[in-house]
């Protein structure tokens, strides 16, 4: 009879699961633009 810890993990994963859901695109779409300005500016 202990559903204190149980909730307490899941609201540390759904503060993660939000944080992801923000970080993992933005770090992707700033990735992705490094990339192709390099790419892209490169001598050929």
């Amino acid at each position: 009879t202990k559903p204190a810890e149980p909730k307490k993990t899941f609201n540390s994963v759904s503060k993660i699961d939000r944080l992801s859901r923000i970080a993992f695109p933005l770090l992707f779409g700033i990735f992705n633009l490094v990339y192709w300005a390099t790419y892209l500016n490169r001598e050929p």
